[in-house]
């Protein structure tokens, strides 16, 4: 492709301003004679528009959003949402009127396969959205203020199939994902886009074949306008991709030319009455443009056993997602089916029914306790994780925290609060009974949930004054840490499990209870969940400290309690937590457990002298001196088995891991 120069301001006298325009004159000339583009033996070779800027001006064909409208520069802001290192986002368009059926499946599809991932939805000014549609955007944007985006076309509005492209070319996103309205995703769909992105890391374009390799020429590969002479036999055996099934494109200043060249392209085509086929009309005008730009552009095609776009077999499931390896389904038939089969039985999928609903498996959905409550000045914490995650890590770092009603420090806007009474309700009696997660009979367990809530609305009045917006201390933050301290009454640290004694398997905490009091009470709840190897786990646990005294029924605690906080985390929004690496900590990454933990937790960089206190508490796990007490045949089946069991708290982090709130 041809390079653009820039050129840096100086004076000259009359005679340099003359030689200075001639070498540029020279220099622009030689690079177009290099371009892709020039072919001085054909008549109609395309010869490239001047420069363009970073977010090209497309007046000609009534671009959306263009870059120096007031609107669009404010909403051109990088999502705040998620920071997964590449900057995915969902991109969809509609301008059609009606009730918007297919964009709140669409929408809630999206959010159910890959809640973290944020949302832009393209539609003309003055369309208002039905009342489902508008009720579940605004649920979701409680979650995450950027959770979803609305942009707006300019009017009037260009060709339909012109729309997905004007969006790509403007969206705030890094990596943006186009998906047309009929196309579903299945589960793992997202996870494949990851692991492109992460093999090939200067992908540009991420789409799939077409189903008919020249459908928008009719079906003739000959069909082109701009291809030089040369290149003409070679273009013939390159085959359309679609733009609907999956589409990808990482911004960058070429990828936004090469949209705009498509556009151009489109509109000639459609001029010289080359495309009537309504369906796909942009991908003879995507197949050129990126022939021409194939050079400079690196794609990656997605299978069609991954992205289908029809079913080859004829299937007659419902939904391809249940009966294929389809990560991405595009077909009317089989998103309708896969609506069908993901919503309720006898039930529209609408806003009431899966708000608190998300996939578990393909043909499953499980209830899901929504997140509701966010606050900048009152936070409780709760620390979950297997025996031997690192909970007396978190109380060393704690330990370090302004206490509350105690001298402050000028260099930290934040204090904590170690509440007995708030840990003697969740867990008391040592091996026995007595709390809410380990309680006597379902009498004392309603009674202690009553109590606990009481408590968390009284907090609110001790720690937090709501109507002022100020909390009593006059300091920016708080957090109530409800575990990391243990009790005269037997409240241990609370982990997976926590204490002795032949009931040691069931007694643990239940984090789903914990959320839905805290809900109910308005306050927020944060959890943050302890990670480790199953590997280092069965080390400290059964090696070195030898918990329970045998080996055996150590392990099997501990892979009935893996399952058991795996199956809490799938029950709560994953805005109630988020997992972390204790030992071996970096400060990095104890910024990003402070920031989500406590309250008004300092921006910069380097540590201030009491945050550098708390991370100085973290200790790197040393080499054990201690030898596994089976055989090495037999340490490797029960360390698969933890491993199997850890993996999936890992799975259930994975969802959560690029929440922001």
């Amino acid at each position: 492709m041809g390079k653009r120069e820039q050129t840096s301001s100086f004076r000259c006298n009359s005679f340099v301003i003359v030689t200075c325009v001639l070498f540029l004159w020279g220099f622009a000339a030689i690079q177009f004679i290099n371009s892709p583009y020039h072919n001085p033996a054909q008549q109609n070779a395309y010869s490239p528009p001047g420069p363009r800027a970073a977010v090209t001006s497309l007046s000609s064909v009534n671009t959306a959003a263009h870059a120096t409208n007031e609107k669009s520069r404010a909403l051109n802001s990088p999502p705040a949402f998620a920071d997964d290192g590449i900057g995915f986002g969902f991109v969809v368009t509609d301008v059609s009127g009606g009730d918007h059926a297919h964009l709140m499946e669409w929408l809630q599809n999206a959010f159910v396969s890959a809640p973290a991932i944020p949302v832009e939805i393209w539609t003309k000014e003055g369309m208002h959205f039905s009342t489902n549609v508008q009720k579940y955007i605004n649920s979701r944007k409680k979650l995450a203020p950027t959770a979803v985006v609305v942009r707006h076309f300019e009017e009037p509005l260009p060709d339909f199939s012109m729309l997905k492209l004007i969006a790509l070319q403007n969206s705030a996103f890094k990596f943006p994902i186009y998906r047309d309205l009929d196309s579903w995703l299945c589960k793992g769909a997202v996870s494949i886009l990851f692991d492109i992105v992460k093999a090939f890391p200067n992908v540009d374009v991420i789409w799939s074949f077409a189903p008919v390799p020249y459908g928008s020429t009719f079906n003739k590969p000959d069909k082109f306008l701009k291809i030089p002479l040369k290149d003409q036999s070679k273009y013939k055996t390159f085959p359309e991709r679609t733009a609907g099934t999956v589409f990808a494109v990482r911004q960058s200043e070429r990828t936004k030319m090469w949209l705009n060249d498509a556009i151009d392209i489109y509109r000639e085509q459609s001029k010289a009455g080359m495309i009537t086929n309504y369906e796909g009309r942009e991908q003879a005008s995507l197949r050129e443009s990126f022939f021409l730009w194939r050079e400079d552009l690196q794609e990656h095609i997605i299978g069609s056993d991954s992205a289908c776009r029809n079913d080859p077999r004829g299937s007659t499931c419902g939904c391809l997602c249940d009966c294929s390896t389809c990560a991405f389904v595009h077909s009317q038939k089989h998103f309708d089916g896969c609506v069908n089969i993901n919503a309720p039985e006898g039930e529209a999928l609408d806003h009431d029914s899966m708000i608190t609903k998300r996939s578990v498996t393909r043909t499953e959905t499980v209830t899901e306790l929504v997140k509701t409550v966010f606050s900048d000045r009152l936070r409780f914490a709760f620390f979950a994780g297997l025996e031997g995650t690192g909970h007396h890590a978190m109380e060393k770092v704690f330990s370090k925290c302004p206490e509350f009603q105690k001298k402050r420090r000028n260099d930290v806007p934040f204090e904590c609060v170690h509440d007995d009474a708030f840990t003697d309700y969740l867990y008391r009696g040592f091996g026995a009974t007595g709390g809410v997660f380990n309680p006597k009979d379902i009498k004392q367990m309603v009674r202690l949930e009553d109590s606990l809530r009481h408590a968390f609305e009284d907090a609110k009045v001790k720690y937090g004054d709501e109507s002022t917006g100020e909390n009593n201390r006059g300091t920016s933050g708080i957090i109530v840490l409800l575990n990391l301290h243990q009790t005269h009454q037997g409240s241990g640290f609370m982990s997976y499990p926590n204490y002795g004694g032949t009931e040691k398997p069931i007694h643990h905490p239940h984090i789903q209870l914990l959320a839905r009091i805290a809900e109910e009470a308005k306050v927020d709840l944060r959890i943050h969940v302890l990670e480790r190897s199953a590997r280092d786990i069965y080390l400290s646990n059964v090696v070195h400290r030898n918990i329970w005294g045998d080996p055996m029924k150590e392990t099997l605690a501990l892979v009935d309690n893996a399952m058991a906080l795996h199956g809490q985390l799938e029950l709560i929004d994953q805005g109630f937590f988020e997992c972390l690496t204790v030992l071996g900590m970096t400060q990095d990454h104890f910024a990003t457990m402070g920031h989500f933990l406590i309250p008004n937790f300092p921006e910069a960089v380097t540590l201030n002298p009491s945050q550098l206190a708390m991370f100085k508490q973290i200790r790197p796990m040393g080499k054990s001196k201690y030898a596994f007490p089976y055989t090495p045949r037999e340490t490797q089946e029960v360390t698969e088995w933890l491993t199997s069991a850890v993996s999936l708290i890992d799975a259930s982090c994975a969802r959560s891991r690029l929440w922001s709130t």
